[in-house]
């Protein structure tokens, strides 16, 4: 077996691990109005939106539109512009999501296997301001 085909299925493997992990992601307010409205549109939850979501990132290349657009900093006193389908953005913060684990997996191990103990039952979303102010994991907002 070739060192390239072993680094492939160990990457496979990671990813699909954490496919498995869920998350609560926290939008702004106005666009968990929208993404709460489109589950209700299509009469789903919200993990299965997210899921929805999810799967929207594969085929023709998506994903790596969307990761070359997440990734590419915003050049000096341009704003941030959001897509105008919800969907869109979700499945953009599932993508960024996706690469943070993916990136704690190799650089913090340790945080990594915390993160997977303490996921929620199933992915979801929220409004930003109905998150809790005095969650421990908000330590870093006082320095």
């Amino acid at each position: 077996m070739s060192a390239d085909h072993y680094d492939r299925t160990t990457g496979l493997k990671i990813l699909e691990e954490i496919a498995a992990i869920p998350a609560i992601l926290a939008f702004p307010p106005e666009i968990f109005a929208e993404l709460d409205e489109l589950c209700e549109l299509r009469g789903f939850t919200h993990h299965q939106l997210v899921v929805e979501a999810a799967l929207s990132l594969q085929g023709q290349g998506r994903s790596e539109k969307i990761m070359e657009e997440v990734l590419t900093p915003l050049e000096p006193g341009e704003t941030e512009v959001w897509p105008e389908d919800p969907l869109d953005i979700l499945a953009r913060v599932v993508a960024l999501y996706a690469m943070r684990l993916f990136g704690k997996s190799f650089f913090d191990p340790v945080g990594y296997e915390e993160e997977k103990k303490h996921a929620p039952a199933e992915c979801s979303f929220c409004s930003a301001k109905d998150l809790d102010e005095d969650d421990p994991a908000d330590w870093w907002k006082t320095l």
